[in-house]
């Protein structure tokens, strides 16, 4: 059991080697490995301001099918991959977030209460150095040795979601996904990962995300994916889901590594009921991190 430290405040986990279950009591904007969560119970702050965009009304293009043509506001959203902050820290990862503005941020290899760390609870940390709400759930677990895993931070409320174990056979991954209520009837399903280093092991962790998600097309896929655009489990996953850089950008996108990027590994992944992102960069975000970040603009109702 961890205990509570200055960082973790009425944060109780319970990491369980074994099974890899868990939970938590937390507080109303900062949220762990919530397996339990009741629906219909929001985490966060409240929405901010809209941001008005035309309705062009083209929302199928690129094989968005859905009912974006309505779209009034722009949803930003960013994927970081932030390496347990072990390059620059916290401190220079938040910058890098408050400088792109998101509404809505997944972070792969996130760590909760390692010593390697300081022990902190690094979710809750940027939560609170960027304004946002947080959630982590955990991967991995080793007892004293803390838990890492996969987090959002969101200016918008977060409620359900689950937690969902993907075929590995080395080190644990999981896909964690959570309901984002927009205000009024506007909700989609979003959902972090970070995926296997190995090949051979992405393509059934691939075909587990797009079961998980394959019933909401109105869903945003945020994660590390290990794999470039050409490898099989990216171009099944890229007919499951719309590749919002592929969408909107012809080549380039490399984010990894930070210094001098030559492979693309993080995305962001669109359902095909949302509309056509209107931008999609790869912000240099200089070495806080060993990846860089991907911010893409969703419009949405």
């Amino acid at each position: 059991m961890l205990s509570e430290t200055g960082l973790v405040r009425s944060v109780v986990v319970a990491l369980s080697l074994g099974s890899l279950a868990f939970g938590v009591a937390c507080s109303a904007s900062s949220r762990t490995d919530p397996e339990d969560l009741r629906p219909g119970v929001p985490v966060g702050p409240q929405a901010p301001p809209s941001t008005a965009v035309p309705d062009s009304g083209d929302a199928g293009d690129g094989g968005n099918d859905g009912d974006g043509g309505g779209a009034t506001r722009v949803l930003r959203v960013m994927t970081y991959d932030i390496g347990h902050a072990e390059r620059q820290g916290l401190e220079a990862l938040a910058a890098v977030i408050r400088a792109e503005s998101p509404d809505l941020v997944g972070l792969a290899d996130v760590d909760l209460g390692a010593p390697r760390t300081s022990s902190v609870n690094q979710a809750e940390r940027l939560g609170q150095l960027t304004g946002m709400a947080n959630l982590f759930r955990a991967a991995t677990s080793s007892g004293d040795a803390g838990a890492n895993g996969v987090a959002l931070l969101s200016r918008y409320p977060m409620t359900g979601g689950e937690r969902v174990v993907l075929p590995s056979p080395g080190e644990p991954r999981i896909v964690s996904t959570v309901d984002l209520d927009l205000g009024g009837a506007a909700t989609m399903k979003v959902a972090v990962t970070a995926l296997d280093a190995a090949e051979a092991s992405r393509a059934a962790q691939v075909a587990e995300v797009t079961k998980v998600l394959g019933s909401a097309p109105r869903s945003i896929l945020l994660g590390s994916l290990g794999g470039e655009p050409s490898e099989p489990s990216i171009v099944t996953l890229s007919a499951a889901m719309n590749d919002a850089w592929s969408l909107v950008s012809d080549g380039g996108g490399a984010t990894f590594p930070a210094d001098v990027p030559t492979r693309r590994l993080d995305y962001v992944f669109v359902g095909k009921g949302l509309a056509k992102p209107t931008r999609v960069v790869v912000p240099d975000a200089g070495a806080a991190a060993f990846h860089r970040p991907v911010v893409c603009d969703i419009p949405v109702p």
